[in-house]
């Protein structure tokens, strides 16, 4: 009878459990993509994105808080990834969206190893605006710390521009100089790019 009784109590416990749903675990840290529009939004850019899917995107990686990105410029043996405040991205461009990739399952030691490792293969005088641009940076980091790849329409224009190069012109190719170190610096709240040194 006690059997019967304690299966009776604890029948709709054991139901409850089965069949309500629970939290993903938690592992590791939220890894993050910020886009950004690098053109100002207008009824050329909308329809674009909308009808085309296409766009002109700055990304970056978001991360224990800091944000990592890839830019160019013309210092030989320097990297070009760099460490800014999420959200806020490189003078002129406007945050359109921020993509939750889940967790990293890596301790903080092999996040650190990560990050040296891509800041060595990211050298800045290696930036292409088609080949080799913050979106192919973000995409590599995003694949090595989650196993997932950024969306493919973060940076669709790149490959349309590979497939039809006549239609991009050298000017948009070619990284621009970078401006007054002390105006980077405030922007930038840790750059390797002005100190020699991989993250």
């Amino acid at each position: 009878m006690s059997q019967c009784l304690f299966l009776l109590f604890m029948i709709p416990s054991l139901l409850n459990n089965l069949f309500t749903p629970r939290e993903p675990l938690m592992q590791g840290c939220k890894v993050s993509i910020n886009v950004y529009d690098m053109v100002p939004p207008s009824l050329l850019t909308t329809t674009g994105y909308w009808v085309m899917g296409i766009g002109i995107y700055h990304s970056g990686l978001e991360l224990n808080d800091k944000e990592y990105c890839f830019g160019g410029h013309d210092r030989p043996n320097t990297t070009g990834v760099f460490m800014m405040e999420p959200k806020v991205g490189p003078p002129g461009v406007i945050l359109k969206r921020s993509i939750d990739m889940g967790y990293t399952s890596c301790t903080e030691q092999e996040i650190q190893a990560i990050l040296r490792e891509i800041s060595g293969e990211f050298d800045g005088t290696t930036y292409s605006l088609l080949t080799r641009n913050c979106n192919h940076f973000t995409d590599t980091l995003c694949l090595r710390l989650t196993g997932r790849s950024a969306p493919a329409w973060i940076n669709r224009a790149a490959r349309i521009g590979t497939l039809f190069p006549c239609l991009v012109s050298d000017s948009m190719v070619v990284p621009p100089d970078l401006e007054d170190e002390e105006d980077v610096d405030s922007t930038y709240t840790s750059s390797s790019l002005l100190n020699n040194t991989t993250l």
